[in-house]
């Protein structure tokens, strides 16, 4: 059953005012885009080397002879923080060999990668709301998308701290838009690079398969498959197997700092179990320091993990099965990514940059949606969810005792998200199983398949 288009959209903008009105705008959010490119150009030299710092240094104790294991020798003896698969190097390797090795200069290369996921998440707006209604409407939604790329707060802070989530957030985006293009493939590939670098994302190759998406399963195992095995012919195979000790260590311990914006980052602070701001320098660099082991942090993280990973996995097992690109098919998808974002017991706020385009998918499945005041609830819901994750809340830092809840908006505008993401994907569901039709499909789907990608 197809659902009604957005009555306020239907007609478009009538006489000269609405006209006059949208391009104001139009104008007001190229002006602010043109600010915030200004800024994040006056940051380059100033973001700092979060990522980069410790990368440099794994790699420079990977060509030392006569070095026992990468990771015994960063991580437990040196103290510093390198959290990354030994395939994550390869991403500063390639740099390397194109002359990029300075901070400034990784920082200039993000810069660049921060515009180029911006336009992108404009691009993934105006597929999504590509149906006629939205037609007078395209390029205000593609401002707003750009400019909102450019200042959400996670996204912002990932540049800031010199943060490789930048790279990751241009690979996710690019994998929405291949999926709501139809090349499952291709967003397939993406993911597995992505997921050389961030293991999490291993969630959505699960769902993948229990779904019966076989061309996303097959992109995501080639890509992944051949960076493992370059990764292992580079670093060698013990570093790798050495790297689920480093895994091990953090999941029993987790992070207090008010940035871990987590289940485990929650209970540590309530727990007063480690300093919420307390940093310490190893070896120049700057980092958080670990606490200590918690049996009930620990068993409660593991808990609320377990949980979290399985719920996606059960949805792709009981929900009627739809292609990767229809509106349940990418509401799925959308419910796999913010879980194994929150799913991690160290979830710093940089890591949810990946959540823009996923307001955007459920912000079309929303307004596709008749009017009642449901839709006009999730719809406000949505905008708070929005609120919490864009925003950075510093004064919070302050706070003790209960109120050390609030060090992590990031964390419950995400749930938020979430319950809206599984409440969309229900009533679909059950809309589908009344009407005894095809499932609905977004606006953008009808739309032919970008020719590009």
């Amino acid at each position: 059953m197809h659902l009604p288009p957005f009555p306020a959209f239907r007609d478009g903008p009538q006489g000269s005012g609405p006209r006059s009105g949208l391009r104001l705008l139009e104008i007001a959010l190229a002006a602010a885009s043109l600010c915030l490119l200004a800024w994040h150009t006056y940051l380059i030299p100033k973001a700092y080397t979060d990522s980069w710092a410790p990368m440099a240094v794994a790699l420079q104790v990977l060509k030392q002879p006569g070095t026992d294991g990468l990771y015994e020798a960063v991580f437990f003896s040196m103290g510093i923080k390198f959290q990354y698969p030994p395939s994550a190097l390869l991403y500063l390797d390639v740099l390397k060999l194109a002359g990029l090795t300075t901070s400034l200069a990784l920082n200039a290369l993000n810069w660049l990668l921060l515009i180029l996921n911006a336009g992108l998440v404009g691009i993934v707006g105006v597929r999504l709301f590509s149906a006629p209604q939205f037609n007078p409407y395209r390029r205000l939604i593609s401002l707003l998308a750009f400019a909102c790329a450019l200042a959400y707060g996670p996204i912002a802070v990932g540049f800031n701290v010199g943060q490789i989530q930048i790279f990751l957030n241009l690979l996710f985006t690019l994998t929405c838009l291949a999926l709501i293009s139809r090349h499952t493939a291709v967003a397939g590939a993406l993911m597995g690079a992505a997921t050389a670098i961030k293991p999490q994302f291993g969630i959505l190759l699960l769902q993948a398969a229990l779904r019966r998406h076989w061309t996303f399963v097959l992109g995501f195992c080639l890509c992944a498959c051949a960076l493992g095995l370059l990764s292992i012919g580079f670093y060698g195979w013990s570093n790798h197997i050495e790297y689920f000790k480093v895994l091990r260590y953090l999941s029993e311990r987790g992070e207090t700092y008010a940035w871990n914006n987590s289940v485990n980052g929650i209970l540590n602070r309530l727990l007063e179990n480690g300093s919420s701001t307390g940093l310490a320098v190893s070896h120049g660099i700057t980092q958080s320091m670990l606490p200590p082991y918690h049996p009930v942090v620990y068993w409660t993280t593991l808990a609320t993990t377990g949980l979290l990973i399985l719920l996606p996995l059960v949805l792709a097992g009981v929900l009627p099965r739809e292609p990767a690109g229809g509106a349940r098919g990418l509401l799925l998808f959308a419910v796999g990514a913010v879980c194994s974002v929150i799913a991690s017991p160290i979830a710093w706020i940089h890591h949810y940059g990946i959540l823009l385009p996923i307001y955007l998918i459920s912000l079309a499945a929303l307004l596709e949606l008749p009017h009642s005041a449901k839709r006009r609830l999730l719809l406000g819901l949505l905008v708070v969810s929005f609120g919490l994750t864009a925003a950075r809340y510093p004064f919070f830092a302050s706070l003790r005792g209960l109120l050390t809840l609030v060090h992590a908006p990031t964390f419950f505008g995400a749930c938020l998200l979430l319950g809206i993401l599984l409440m969309q994907l229900l009533e679909r569901a059950a809309t589908k199983q009344l009407a005894g039709a095809a499932p609905a499909a977004l606006p953008s789907l009808s739309a032919p398949p970008l020719k590009v990608m």
